[in-house]
């Protein structure tokens, strides 16, 4: 994508000023880990091939569209977050669509979240942000996620008749609390200057905006969760999974938590497969049918994904970028041709004396 090229090669860096860390051992971990949850993923598709191709030649059209229309308002929500977090500076369209496209493409792509951190280097190119801007808005954005997470976590906890044991029901309404109060407890420890290291104090005053009331923000956040449980409603209706909406919400509060955490391989495998293992399993689901269904919905999203891409490298495309400046020289020059034009001079000429003779029917 044009966005992520253009941004990473702008990007100012010392590399001779700053000391870097040693991160060639855990940098070789994570990729033997992604590697190894990709080969395991890719082996479970193989072995059940079978039961997933027939799965997914079943597949219903219509409850396919309606989750890939969830989908895309969620990236519709995304960036209209983007900008009311980048104060403005970064457009709704077509920059800010982009911008969306490409970070969740390289989130979902990429192993260990690592396509996370290039929020900072997109918004760079989009709109011109400072790398320190652009981690500030990635950190309230990933703060924002985890306080809307935790209400719809919570709310699930409290309200969904899940036949679970008391010790899960706990541990999950403890999940929902932790994931609501955590940014709000590190943004007030950074406001009582209780974190020692000045890089940590730094970053976590970026939480501050959690403090205020950013209820646009909010609501945003708490609407696009939602409609990614509208996507795993859709999705789950499209391979067969006949579930009702509170058996969607549970599923989601188990799923979507996964989607902030580093445990993903290439293309989310392993991600998905556990989270939507564990939620048809607490649904009643015998293991082998969850797990084929578990790959087969991971087939359909990853192709939401890819349509998504599709439609980001025609946004970033020069020639589509400069469809909305051609349309407006055509319509300023349409506007010129037609102040130039003969009929147009005359009714000019004749305004004066229409004006005069106004005047003296007002004076009689």
């Amino acid at each position: 994508m044009n966005f992520v090229a253009s941004g990473w090669c702008g990007m100012d860096t010392n590399l001779d000023a700053v000391k870097q860390p040693n991160v060639t051992g855990r940098y070789h971990l994570r990729t033997i880990l992604a590697f190894s949850l990709a080969a395991l993923v890719a082996g479970l598709a193989v072995n059940r091939r079978e039961e997933i191709c027939a799965v997914l030649a079943a597949v219903k059209f219509q409850w396919a569209v309606a989750g890939f229309g969830c989908y895309a308002v969620t990236y519709l929500l995304r960036a209209v977050r983007l900008r009311r977090l980048t104060h403005g500076a970064l457009r709704l369209w077509p920059e800010g669509i982009g911008a969306v496209i490409s970070h969740n493409a390289l989130t979902y792509l990429m192993p260990m979240r690592t396509g996370d951190i290039a929020l900072p280097a997109i918004l760079r190119s989009a709109c011109s942000c400072t790398w320190g801007e652009g981690v500030k808005v990635l950190m309230q954005a990933r703060a924002f996620d985890l306080n809307a997470l935790g209400m719809w976590v919570l709310g699930a906890a409290l309200v969904l008749p899940v036949s679970l044991s008391p010790e899960i029901r706990v541990f999950w309404i403890l999940c929902g609390i932790g994931f609501v109060a955590l940014p709000f407890i590190v943004s007030m420890a950074s406001h009582a200057n209780t974190l020692k290291p000045q890089w940590l104090f730094r970053y976590a005053q970026y939480l501050a905006v959690l403090r205020g009331r950013d209820i646009p923000s909010r609501a945003l956040s708490l609407g696009i969760w939602a409609m990614f449980g509208g996507v795993m409603y859709c999705t789950a209706r499209a391979v067969g999974i006949e579930l009702a909406a509170g058996d969607a919400w549970f599923l989601a509060t188990i799923q979507l938590p996964l989607q902030l955490m580093p445990l993903q391989g290439f293309a989310n495998t392993g991600n998905h497969e556990m989270g939507w293992s564990a939620g048809l399993l607490f649904l009643g689901y015998a293991p082998d049918q969850a797990l084929s269904f578990a790959l087969a919905t991971h087939a359909v999203i990853f192709s939401y994904v890819m349509v998504m891409l599709l439609a980001g490298v025609l946004i970033s495309s020069p020639w589509l970028r400069g469809g909305g400046a051609r349309l407006r020289s055509l319509s300023e020059n349409g506007r010129a041709a037609a102040d130039t034009s003969p009929g147009h001079r005359e009714q000019e000429l004749r305004k004066p004396s229409q004006c005069a003779t106004s005047a003296l029917s007002a004076g009689t």
